[in-house]
Order: C-alpha cells, then sequence, then structure tokens
C-alpha cells in the first residue's frame, strides 16, 4: 500500500521534532504545574489528581499513557505528544488548502505552517494547543469533504468523528467549537447514516469529560463554565 506523500512528510518531521523537543522543551507554566503531574499521577494510577473537570480528560490520557508506557517523565510525554500533534497538523491542512486552492498553494501553506515560530513554540512546551487545532482541522476537511461528495457517501466523517472526539475531550473552550462544526457537517452530507454516526460519536465522546463535571460539581456538563449559564436560565 502507497503512503501518501503528506503522511510520509507529517511522519519523517513528527520523528525529527519529537526527539527534539524532549531534549530542549520550553518551560510552560500550564504545563509545568497542571499537564506533567497529571501525566504522571494518570501513570501511577492516582485518577484523582490525574483529571480534573476544567482540564479536559484526552490529554491526560495520551500523555499518562506515554509516561507509563516509556518511563518518560510528564513534561517529556506532554511535549512528545503536543509535537506529535503539530506534525498531524500537516496532513488535514494539506487536504484543505488542496480542495480551496490547488496542489502548490497545499504545499506553500504546509512550509508556512512548519515555519511558523508560534505553533512550534506551542509543541515545544507541551501545551494542547496543538492537539486543538489538530482537532479543528479534522473536522473542517471532514466539513469540504462532505460538501464535495454528490453520492451520499461516508466522505468526511472519519476526520469528522476523530476531531469531534479530540475538541469534546481536550478542552471546556472546545466543546461549543466542535458542536457547531458537527452542526455543519450534520447539514451539509447527504448521507444520513453518517450525520447519525457522527452525531452519537460526539455526544457519547461528551460523556467522557460530563462525568468528572458531575463528580466534582452533581451537574452533568461537559464544561463547569456552563453551571453558571444553566442556574441564570432555570
Amino acid at each position: 500500500m502507497r503512503i501518501p506523500a503528506k503522511t510520509t512528510a507529517a511522519i519523517i518531521l513528527a520523528s525529527m521534532a519529537i526527539p527534539l523537543a524532549i531534549m530542549h522543551p520550553l518551560a510552560e507554566y500550564d504545563t509545568l504545574c497542571r499537564y506533567a503531574p497529571m501525566a504522571e499521577a494518570f501513570a501511577e494510577g492516582n485518577w484523582i489528581e490525574a483529571f480534573h473537570p476544567r482540564f479536559g480528560v484526552i490529554f491526560s490520557v495520551l500523555t499518562g499513557t506515554l509516561t507509563w508506557l516509556t518511563g518518560l517523565d510528564g513534561l517529556s510525554s506532554c511535549v512528545a505528544v503536543s509535537t506529535l500533534a503539530w506534525a498531524l497538523c500537516i496532513i488535514p491542512l494539506y487536504d484543505i488548502a488542496e480542495k480551496i486552492f490547488d496542489r502548490r498553494t497545499a504545499r506553500i501553506a504546509v512550509a508556512l505552517y512548519v515555519a511558523c515560530p508560534l505553533t512550534l513554540q506551542y509543541a515545544l512546551g507541551g501545551l494542547k494547543e496543538p492537539l486543538r487545532t489538530l482537532g479543528l482541522l479534522l473536522m473542517i476537511k471532514g466539513i469540504f469533504s462532505a460538501y464535495a461528495d454528490e453520492n451520499g457517501q461516508f466522505a468526511g466523517m472519519t476526520p469528522t468523528i476523530l476531531g469531534a472526539i479530540i475538541l469534546t475531550t481536550l478542552k471546556v473552550d472546545t466543546v461549543l467549537f466542535g458542536g457547531l462544526l458537527l452542526a455543519v457537517f450534520v447539514f451539509l452530507t447527504r448521507n444520513r447514516l453518517a450525520s447519525s454516526i457522527a452525531v452519537m460519536v460526539f455526544i457519547l465522546s461528551c460523556q467522557f469529560p460530563s462525568y468528572l463535571v458531575y463528580s466534582w460539581t452533581g451537574y452533568w456538563l461537559p464544561a463547569p463554565q456552563y453551571i453558571s449559564i444553566l442556574q441564570k436560565m432555570f
């Protein structure tokens, strides 16, 4: 099976960037004081310290699993996961730029993204922003694929679902964006089964952060910030 050039480029970029990121991480406050200790707590099976309703689920799971499997410290695991997400972003970014413009523009877009110091800074710092960007790009890629599909196939369903899972379980401020992009996908896709599956996965993935919020506050909501809104409404 022939691997697409964009996927090969992402693998090469990740294999070069991840060791560099682990050897020379940036000292970001959120990573040092929150995400790294949570990853180490996950690896130790300390679930109370590994999860917090304000900080989502998926990042602790990914970084904690890496710490548990490899023996890396929490900071290194956060940096590795963040850098991998940063590298994987070039795959949906290339597809989106190619659909909107052409192949040449897509290559330029990827080159500019890789050369942007801010995106690399987020990755080297072990922050969640690269994973959030990956989720957004995946859902946008799914929307474009659904819009271009005229035969009612399952075009765009897989990236949409993957992006929705990332956004609903990553941070409290990404749940709303995931829901809005999912609504666009449902509106554009001609395959009702694909839209139904995507909605069900979105609802299911919201249950994990909702359980965390419930265990801390007694409200079954995907983010604690929504509690005040609910109280004002009722």
